[in-house]
């Protein structure tokens, strides 16, 4: 029975990772938050579970999430009284290693908090070549390390609308980079006689900017919904089983019932899932070795000044075409004709899954294999490799692999 039911959670997860991380979409910077969360139980004979911390009788399951769609991608059944980085390591590997045979062929960036914060939790992030963002808690070290930051350092940050001043700044501890945030928050119910900063310090190695680096930690937040959206919607609010492996299958029946019902993209595109979009796009971009001067966009109100900052704090110039100038923007609007003329005029779409999944295979193709009259016959991924020479070739060394059931054809030459 154990056997079985082990072999069906490896199943669902590599189902729900194959599916969440596009196999072949990934080329770009790919992101994932860790979390743990309690799952309350009330029965007294259910195997492991336990109390915690929370001082809460039940489960303690870790969890990790994709940061774009809220999809789960690893999860992993523990006992209650788990403490918070137990497992992480192992967890962490089997992640990486789902991920990467999935197809994520990019780099990869992890955020966690402060309860996975460890020197071997960071040797192993740093062995496998993963970026990371990692709270840390307060300690002596840490606090002589904020002391030190000089007053000129600290840039103020757009973070509350209730008042009150933010900032962040940046200094070295052991090798990495502790970014530190520190806020003087107005309360106007009970105003501080005398208001204090509060500082919120994590590690990481990605090479963006002080201010984007923060902003793009701050959104580890989001793991919560999934969490919420997992325990209200997708079952784990009750943990049925008094069998421990019965209830890790559970656990896996969970997420892919949650990934199902996730969407990857919107049909209300409002200024904040805009602006999120502007955020994953800039730290794919950031470590670029050509900068992008200029974002032409257009006037629609969905474009905040939020949107404008996270470029702006880069130094990219934002341009706006004049109303109704739809040839101020000629090439963008010419993909998304093409993107019209070539796929969606020629497909019944049959939901939102299948219009992912046909854009996906569309700039899979654009990208890595269509030729470019403008960049000399190479695709936008071979920029950085000359043209091939043009000769015979025998028609039987020819291969042409079909996308989309035929309404792509690609033609490669075979070794």
């Amino acid at each position: 029975m154990s056997g079985s039911i082990c072999s069906l959670v490896r199943a669902l997860t590599r189902e729900d990772v194959s599916r969440a991380s596009e196999r072949r979409t990934v080329a770009r910077r790919f992101s994932t938050s860790i979390d743990s969360t309690i799952c309350e139980v009330h029965g007294h004979k259910k195997a492991g579970a336990s109390y915690g911390y929370t001082k809460v009788h039940g489960y303690h399951p870790l969890l990790a999430t994709r940061a774009d769609t809220g999809e789960i991608l690893h999860a992993r059944m523990r006992k209650g009284s788990a403490n918070t980085s137990r497992g992480a390591n192992r967890f962490v590997e089997e992640l990486i290693a789902r991920v990467r045979s999935a197809g994520a062929t990019g780099g990869i960036v992890v955020r966690v908090d402060s309860g996975f914060w460890s020197n071997k939790t960071i040797a192993t992030l740093t062995r496998l070549g993963v970026r990371f963002t990692m709270t840390v808690r307060s300690n002596v070290a840490i606090n002589a390390a904020i002391a030190g930051i000089a007053e000129a350092a600290w840039v103020d940050i757009d973070y509350t609308d209730n008042g009150g001043a933010a900032q962040v700044a940046e200094c070295a501890y052991k090798g990495l980079r502790l970014i530190v945030r520190r806020t003087r928050l107005a309360d106007g119910d009970h105003p501080a006689l005398f208001p204090t900063w509060r500082h919120h310090s994590f590690l990481t190695n990605l090479a963006a900017g002080t201010v984007k680096v923060d902003a793009f930690h701050r959104h580890h937040a989001v793991v919560e919904l999934a969490i919420r959206d997992l325990k209200e919607n997708a079952g784990l609010d009750h943990v049925p089983s008094g069998v421990f492996a019965a209830n890790g299958a559970w656990l896996a029946c969970a997420v892919l019932a949650h990934n199902l019902c996730v969407p990857r993209m919107s049909s209300n595109p409002v200024a904040d899932w805009v602006t999120q979009q502007a955020r994953n796009l800039s730290m794919d971009v950031a470590d670029q070795a050509n900068r992008v001067k200029f974002l032409i966009r257009d006037r629609d109100a969905k474009f905040a000044a939020s949107f404008d900052a996270i470029f702006a704090a880069e130094g990219t110039r934002i341009i706006r075409p004049p109303v109704r100038a739809p040839r101020a923007n000629a090439i963008c609007e010419r993909v998304i004709g093409t993107i019209r003329r070539e796929r969606l005029d020629r497909m019944l779409i049959l939901g939102r899954r299948h219009l992912q999944a046909v854009l996906a295979e569309h700039v899979e193709h654009y990208n890595v294999h269509r030729p470019h009259r403008s960049l000399d016959q190479r695709a936008p991924s071979a920029l950085d490799t000359p043209p091939a020479p043009i000769g015979d070739v025998h028609p039987t060394r020819l291969r042409r692999p079909d996308r989309l059931g035929g309404l792509i054809h690609e033609y490669r030459i075979a070794a």
